[in-house]
């Protein structure tokens, strides 16, 4: 049976590599990396006038085609070939001349400390707070209150005129990016994801949204940590950070980066009978290796967004993805308890390159006892394989799980701060750091 198993996930790991490649040409050619619209359009003129001087000097009426098909289906096939040759020039041509540098640990340090916040961030009453290690994130008491307090359901979501497109000059860098993606081995899934145009302030009550791509948020917000280097330049060096920072290392609005500005979120569970879980992420999760984390945590999907239709709030599409988040990691399968959500608060993640995050409670109707049967009997489906830890998973979750004293968010952060202090030593998401936080502030205001 284990082998078996291992033998279905080895293809699986194929599968998503193969798969994973086919996404990479697919960028490439959706913001022309390695083919000027110029060059696509000649070979389309070449063959147009070949097919234009057939038609006029060999045969008339309706008989070239069917007489000159073979050599139509060849010079298509030739266009093609041409086409894929100067894509696999050019990007090799970019991956060799534009290298993308990540920074040591002793200038990630410098940079997280030099970040200052842009002047309407602070106006809405963001502020810097720490996270593990020594990361950091911004959150604002306000923002929260208006979110938690109504502001999330009259918040609407609608879709921005525009169409993201990567920055001419990151387009460069971007073959030595998926480079590197391609050669360290973790599953990834160009899926299609949620991006904001508008930052989340109080009293804001429209906010547009975007359609990007995952692989366009490695290429943007991925660069943060980095120097982008021309190596036909000693001099010609650019920080990746300069996405989301100005030259001041001040970090802009949502609507000022020329990032992604692609959305997660993050949900606290709490059974019937006022008991938490956290589940440990897995070895290729990307942003929390081997740490405790919140039972539902990962990106908006646009399916999200676009399921909500008429309601298309900040309250239902966060808490959509909240509860799909939930089920999915969870490995709820045909369980279906009933579950409601609501939004908590709001911060930007600065290792995730500024990222927005939303972060939820969603109370789920059954009892601990439920639903840890539940958890014990649950096995990794393929889709959530490699991003959550299985040792945790049919042997019970136990350890992860931690009891709510009383009802009202000031318990609540308790029982979040007590988990992270037993498992201290494990190692805790900066998710749980942001809840943590948020909640603190709320129970004292």
């Amino acid at each position: 049976m284990t082998t078996a198993r291992g033998g279905v996930r080895r293809l699986l790991d194929i599968r998503r590599k193969a798969r994973f490649r086919i996404d990479v040409v697919l960028l490439a050619l959706r913001h022309q990396l390695v083919v000027p619209a110029a060059s696509a359009a000649g070979l389309s003129t070449l063959v147009a006038l070949f097919l234009a001087f057939v038609d006029k000097f060999t045969i008339t009426g309706d008989t070239w085609l069917s007489a000159y098909w073979p050599l139509i289906i060849a010079v298509g096939f030739l266009s093609l070939g041409i086409l894929l040759a100067v894509m696999g020039w050019e990007y090799q041509r970019r991956r060799n001349r534009f290298a993308v540098v990540p920074l040591d640990g002793f200038e990630r340090a410098r940079l997280r400390a030099s970040v200052v916040l842009s002047a309407s961030l602070e106006e809405a009453g963001f502020a810097f707070y720490l996270g593990p290690g020594e990361e950091r994130f911004a959150t604002s008491v306000r923002v929260n209150d208006y979110l938690r307090e109504g502001g999330a359901e009259i918040m609407s979501l609608v879709r921005s005129p525009s169409r993201f497109v990567i920055p001419r000059f990151v387009l460069d860098y971007a073959p030595a990016t998926l480079d590197r993606l391609l050669r360290d081995g973790r599953p990834r899934f160009n899926g299609r994801i949620l991006g904001l145009r508008t930052e989340i302030l109080p009293d804001v009550c429209t906010v547009e949204v975007q359609e990007v791509r995952y692989l366009e948020a490695l290429v943007t917000e991925g660069l943060f940590h980095t120097v982008l280097r021309d190596q036909h330049s000693l001099d010609a060096k650019t920080p990746g950070r300069s996405l989301v920072l100005d030259d001041q290392s001040t970090l802009q609005p949502l609507s000022m980066t020329a990032a992604t500005n692609y959305v997660g979120v993050s949900t606290l569970a709490l059974t019937d009978d006022n008991w938490m879980w956290f589940q440990r992420q897995g070895r290729a999760s990307g942003a929390n290796p081997g740490r405790w984390a919140p039972p539902g945590s990962g990106s908006v999907d646009w399916r999200d967004w676009v399921r909500a239709d008429g309601a298309r709030s900040l309250h239902a599409v966060a808490g959509a993805a909240a509860q799909r988040e939930l089920r999915e990691e969870a490995h709820f399968g045909n369980w279906n308890p009933s579950l409601h959500t609501e939004i908590l608060g709001y911060a930007r993640l600065l290792d995730g390159a500024g990222k927005p995050d939303f972060f939820a409670l969603t109370r789920v109707g059954a009892t601990k006892e439920r639903v840890e049967a539940h958890l014990r009997a649950a096995t990794v489906t393929n889709s959530e394989y490699g991003f959550v830890d299985e040792s945790e998973l049919g042997s019970g979750i136990s350890r992860a799980w931690v009891r709510v004293a009383a009802d009202g968010v000031g318990a609540l952060g308790e029982a979040v701060r007590l988990f992270m202090r037993e498992h201290t030593k494990e190692g805790q998401s900066i998710q749980n750091h942001v809840f943590a936080q948020i909640l603190e502030a709320t129970a004292t205001t």
